[in-house]
């Protein structure tokens, strides 16, 4: 199987195409990446094919498509404060980008596409946790793009019988995750500020909530969902959204509170809280930013493969253990269930 990986030069790309270089039912790599947030250095010692190139060239995207098997579209201009200063960059790159790559897909012959959203399309909708079945509420220029790709997603399976699958993440982090931009994310930046020695940084209040996902949980359902075996027959009525997320199956949600005041690394102590029904933090510090992200993982990793090996376009993933990355920093007493 031949993927394409656009964005692949950067944090989530690059994570999935060193995970997917190591089955050997992947053959070929190619990413394509005009490294505007994305870094060559960090395809070093992969073997994929890299072109240095922008989606919105349409002659260099079908040469990149011919003869691959699946797109895997990563390439994007992330950040919602980048999207509130600067509205139509980001428009330029996610919405109409997300336009080049599905029309490029459809004239390489119908190749099937996984495409990225965020969980930021929730927006002003306060019910928790967050779902596919909840209503889309977006706050700020990015998250617009993110469902605009998503529709254009939808639109492309119905008018055209291209096979699609958007998948919405929800605050990925892990190596490679960069703090030294202006809009880097909070986790890369507290671990920065922490081993610096500086003042951990939180907006607001601290009563906002995340649901983080840690990279290294990424690769499973877009391999799995590149499979020929995976993809939507054409007209399918209920082509949906699919979350990528953490969910309730551990506690560690990520709660982003004062470290000083709960404990190691922002997360209360002991016992596992139950999810609010609603987000009582009515407003974020950071303007277009939600205040509450917490998902309901309903479909667990095993199931995740059931869902797709049967051609299901609902898809959840729930990440069991946040802290896998760092088990030395797990807190005590949190899991419901012995890990895997």
């Amino acid at each position: 199987m031949r993927i394409v990986i656009t964005g692949g030069a950067g944090f989530i790309g690059s994570n999935l195409a060193r995970t997917l270089a190591e089955h050997p039912e992947i053959t070929q790599i190619r990413v394509i990446d005009n490294l505007s947030t994305g870094y060559k250095d960090n395809l070093v010692g992969l073997d994929v094919h890299f072109i240095e190139g922008d989606i919105q060239d349409a002659a260099l995207l079908d040469q990149v498509f011919h003869g691959a098997d699946a797109v895997v579209h990563l390439a994007a201009l992330p950040s919602v404060p980048r999207s509130v200063k600067d509205p139509v960059a980001s428009h330029h790159a996610n919405a109409t980008g997300t336009l080049q790559v599905l029309e490029a897909a459809r004239r390489a012959d119908n190749l099937h596409v996984i495409a990225a959203s965020s969980s930021s399309v929730y927006g002003s909708n306060q019910l928790l946790p967050k779902h596919e079945d909840l209503a889309t509420a977006p706050m700020s220029p990015y998250a617009v793009t993110k469902l605009a790709t998503e529709a254009y997603l939808g639109a492309y399976h119905h008018s055209y019988g291209l096979p699609v699958l958007p998948f919405r993440f929800f605050n990925v982090y892990g190596p490679g995750q960069r703090a030294d931009h202006p809009y880097a994310a909070v986790i890369p930046k507290w671990i920065s500020a922490t081993l610096a020695g500086r003042p951990v940084i939180v907006h607001g209040d601290g009563t906002q909530t995340r649901d983080f996902t840690y990279v290294g949980r990424m690769p499973r359902p877009h391999r799995r969902a590149a499979a020929p075996g995976s993809r939507v027959p054409p007209g399918e009525p209920g082509l949906r959204d699919t979350s990528v997320a953490s969910g309730p199956d551990s506690c560690d949600r990520g709660h982003n509170r004062n470290p000083r005041s709960e404990g190691a690394h922002g997360h209360s102590r002991g016992r596992c809280p139950p999810f609010p029904g609603r987000c009582h933090t009515p407003t974020s510090a950071i303007p277009g930013g939600e205040a509450c992200t917490d998902a309901g993982g309903n479909l667990s990793n095993d199931r995740l493969a059931w869902h797709l090996d049967r051609g299901s376009p609902v898809v959840r993933m729930s990440n069991r253990d946040l802290w896998s990355p760092f088990p030395e920093h797990r807190p005590g007493g949190c899991r419901r269930r012995p890990p895997e």
